[in-house]
């Protein structure tokens, strides 16, 4: 959501990897406990459409950086180095 925002409200470019979650889904949470059983159920009461009629399966930003465990052994980010690169 937060992606989506800063596309909408700054004109941002998205760099780095799918996001790994659809930008649709149910949400909005509430909960009830059972009567007898100490557990707790949670359940959505909205579904959220947030980009109409996207049916890829994640946010996929508009330039690709892949991950590699390499830089995180070794604390590099990726983006960080690809936007003071491209400034």
């Amino acid at each position: 959501m937060n992606s989506l925002d800063t596309i909408e409200e700054l004109n941002s470019t998205l760099l780095g990897s799918p996001s790994g979650g659809n930008v649709t889904g149910y949400g909005e949470l509430k909960y009830f406990t059972l009567g007898n059983i100490p557990i707790t159920i949670s359940y959505s009461t909205k579904y959220f459409e947030l980009i109409k009629c996207y049916e890829k399966d994640s946010l996929y930003p508009d330039i690709s950086i892949p991950q590699s465990y390499e830089n995180f052994e070794n604390g590099i980010d990726a983006e960080i180095q690809w936007i003071m690169q491209n400034k």
